[in-house]
C-alpha cells in the first residue's frame, strides 16, 4: 500500500449528525425486522416452555384425611375455632342480607296493630287462652300459614319475625305486623286476621269456646329504636367475629391452610370412610397434559428488546465502522463537491417498496433529480472545473473499483462531446500503475461510495494526490 502519513493536526474530526444516524436506522428495517422477530419467539417461546413445564408436571398431593389426621391437638382446634366463625359469620351475612326485617329503616317502620279481646265465660281458661294464641303467633305456626298462603318467596322465620305479641291482661292481646313497605304490611296482616280467625276453631277444641273480636286495625309509621337496637348489636357482632377470625388466621400455617379450605371435602371424607375414592379423588394427581397458550404479553415484550437490540447494534456499528457517510465529510477533507448521483435499485415487490418509501420520506422538502438529470449535472460541473483549470483531460479515482460501468461510460461520452477526455483509475492507494496513470494525467476527481468506501482510505488517496502535484478539480459522491 502507497501510503501518505498526515499530521494529526491535520486530520479533520468526524462528526455524528443525530438525523444521519436514524435514517441509517430505518433503513435497515430488515435488520430491525429479523431482531423483533427472532427476540419475540425467543422470549414468547422461552415462557411457554416454561408455563408447558410448570402445567404438566406429574404432582403427588398427600391425603387430605392423612394431613388433617398429622395436625396436633392445638392445631386441629385453631381449624374448627376457625371453621365455627367462619360459618357464623356467614350465617349471620346471609341473615342480614335476606331478613325482611334486618332491611326496614327503624326511623320509617310501617306497621299495623291487630287488637283482639277475648270475650270468654270461664275466667280460669283466660290465660291458657292467651297464651295458645301467643303459641301460634310467635311460634312460627303463623309465619308458615302466612307464607304458604301468600306464595311468598321468603323463609318462615323471616315473616314470624316481623310479628310482635303484646297482651297487657288475660282478656285481650295485639299482634303488631311491621315491614318496610306498607303494601306488603298490609296484605300480611289482612292474611294474620284471616288466619287468627280460622285458628279460633282449634283453639276452641283444645281450651273452650270463646269469641276472638277485633277492636282495631291500626296502620301507622313509626320510629323503632328496639329494632335499630338490634340492627346495631348485630353489626357489633359481625364486627366482633370478624377480629376474632383475624386474630386466629395470624396463627396458620401452611398445613393447617389446607385443611382449613378444604374442611367440608374432609368432612365428606370422613362419613363416607372410603379409602379408595379417597386415593382416587385426593391422594395422587395423575400427570397432566394441558394445553397451555401463549403469553402475547412476552412476545410484545421479545419484540421490543429486540427492537431496541438492534437499533443499539446499527448505532454502534454506523458510529465505529471507518467508511464514508455522507458528501459533508468529503467537504471537510477540503475537497469542491461537483455532485452526488444515486444508483440505488429498488428490489420489487413489498420490500423494494419499503425501501422507496422510506427513502422519500428521508427527502421530504426536497426536490428528487432523475438519475439522467444527476448524471447531466455532474458532468456540467466537471466541464466548468475542466476549463477554469484550462485542462482537457481528467482521471476520475476511488479507493474502490468502481462496479457501475454504465455512469463511466456515460459520463466519458458526454465529456467527449465537449473535447474532454476522461480516465479512470481505481485503487490508487494500492496500485502503482494506477498512481503513475493518474500522475501523468495531473488532474483528478475523487469519486467514492457512500457507507463502502473508507474514510481513512479516502484521506489518503488525497494526500497521495496532493504529494504528487497533482490537481483535484473536485469530489463526486455515488449514493446507494
Amino acid at each position: 500500500m502507497i501510503f501518505y502519513e498526515e499530521s494529526e493536526s491535520l486530520i479533520p474530526e468526524r462528526k455524528l449528525v443525530l438525523g444521519d444516524i436514524v435514517w441509517y436506522v430505518l433503513k435497515k428495517w430488515r435488520v430491525l425486522l429479523v431482531f423483533i422477530l427472532l427476540f419475540a419467539v425467543l422470549l414468547g417461546g422461552v415462557k411457554y416452555r416454561q408455563d408447558y413445564k410448570i402445567a404438566n408436571t406429574p404432582v403427588v398431593t398427600q391425603s387430605l384425611l392423612d394431613v388433617k389426621n398429622s395436625l396436633s391437638k392445638d392445631d386441629l382446634l385453631l381449624v374448627e375455632q376457625l371453621v365455627i366463625l367462619n360459618n357464623r359469620i356467614d350465617y349471620r351475612n346471609e341473615y342480614r342480607s335476606n331478613s325482611i326485617m334486618m332491611n326496614i329503616d327503624p326511623f320509617d317502620e310501617k306497621t299495623v296493630t291487630l287488637q283482639y279481646f277475648i270475650d270468654n265465660e270461664n275466667d280460669e281458661k283466660s290465660s291458657d287462652l292467651i297464651f295458645a294464641y301467643r303459641n301460634y303467633v310467635l311460634n312460627g305456626k303463623l309465619g308458615k300459614d302466612v307464607v304458604e298462603n301468600l306464595n311468598l318467596d321468603t323463609k318462615p322465620e323471616y315473616i314470624t319475625e316481623l310479628f310482635q305479641f303484646e297482651s297487657s291482661d288475660e282478656s285481650s292481646f295485639s299482634v303488631v305486623i311491621r315491614h318496610s313497605d306498607e303494601d306488603e304490611c298490609t296484605a300480611i296482616a289482612d292474611e294474620v286476621k284471616n288466619l287468627l280467625n280460622q285458628y279460633k276453631t282449634i283453639v276452641e277444641s283444645k281450651v273452650g269456646e270463646h269469641q276472638l273480636n277485633i277492636l282495631s286495625d291500626d296502620k301507622s309509621t313509626v320510629v323503632d329504636d328496639e329494632l335499630d337496637q338490634i340492627q346495631r348489636d348485630d353489626q357489633t357482632y359481625v364486627e366482633s367475629l370478624k377480629i376474632s377470625l383475624s386474630g386466629l388466621r395470624s396463627s396458620l400455617t401452611d398445613t393447617t391452610t389446607t385443611v382449613l379450605n378444604n374442611w367440608d371435602e374432609i368432612l365428606r371424607l370422613e362419613a363416607e370412610g372410603d379409602e379408595k375414592a379417597e386415593q382416587e379423588e385426593n391422594q395422587v394427581a395423575q400427570p397432566t397434559h394441558a394445553l397451555v397458550s401463549i403469553d402475547g404479553k412476552y412476545v410484545l415484550m421479545g419484540g421490543l428488546i429486540g427492537f431496541f437490540f438492534a437499533t443499539a447494534l446499527l448505532v454502534l456499528i454506523y458510529i465505529l465502522s471507518g467508511k464514508l457517510r455522507n458528501k459533508e465529510e468529503l467537504n471537510d477533507l477540503q475537497v469542491i463537491n461537483l455532485g452526488s448521483v444515486s444508483l440505488k435499485k429498488y428490489r420489487k415487490g413489498l420490500g423494494g417498496y419499503i425501501d422507496k418509501m422510506v427513502d422519500k420520506i428521508e427527502r421530504v422538502g426536497c426536490k428528487i433529480p432523475s438519475k439522467e438529470q444527476q448524471i447531466q449535472y455532474l458532468v456540467s460541473n466537471i466541464q466548468l472545473a475542466c476549463e477554469r483549470a484550462s485542462i482537457h483531460k481528467v482521471c476520475i479515482v476511488s479507493t474502490e473499483k468502481c462496479d457501475n460501468e454504465e455512469l463511466l461510460n456515460t459520463l466519458k461520452s458526454e465529456l467527449e462531446k465537449v473535447s474532454i477526455e476522461l480516465i479512470y483509475c481505481s485503487d490508487v492507494n494500492y496500485s502503482s500503475e494506477a498512481l503513475v496513470s493518474l500522475s501523468q494525467c495531473g488532474n483528478a476527481i475523487i469519486m467514492e461510495e457512500q457507507q463502502k468506501s473508507y474514510y481513512k482510505e479516502i484521506r489518503n488517496e488525497i494526500g497521495l494526490c496532493k504529494e504528487n502535484k497533482i490537481n483535484i478539480l473536485g469530489s463526486i459522491l455515488v449514493e446507494n
